[in-house]
């Protein structure tokens, strides 16, 4: 729980600082690819439980 306190805040700090350096088309690409290798592992995961 300790880890926890002391890890929100740095990096919520380290996300500020960072924030101007990032290129928003290649984050917004990492976003939807994080998002389409999701929706695949659950589609994945609810057929193979169908199928069992």
């Amino acid at each position: 729980m300790l880890v926890s306190l002391l890890a929100a805040p740095s990096g919520v700090w380290l996300g500020w600082r960072l924030h101007p350096s990032l290129d928003q088309r290649r984050m917004y690409r990492a976003s939807y690819g994080l998002l389409v290798v999701t929706a695949l592992k659950l589609l994945w995961d609810g057929f193979a439980g169908f199928l069992a």
